[in-house]
């Protein structure tokens, strides 16, 4: 299994963390509360994509 890992902002205010999965209308248990949804293919957004998570870079905090 991989993960996608990103900086966003210059300055680095966010990281965000992808775990690849298929789309249903609730996301894994694991990141409940914590992620949403970002279809690899937006013309089949149900199909396969990542379970997207943002951190503050500043404060470790979970942001969604």
């Amino acid at each position: 299994m991989y993960y996608l890992v990103g900086l966003i902002g210059d300055p680095v205010r966010y990281i965000c963390y992808g775990v690849p999965g298929e789309y249903s209308p609730s996301p894994p248990s694991e990141l409940a509360g914590y992620c949403q949804w970002l279809a690899s293919d937006a013309g089949d957004p149900s199909g396969k994509g990542f379970w997207i998570m943002y951190q503050d870079a500043a404060t470790g905090k979970s942001i969604l």
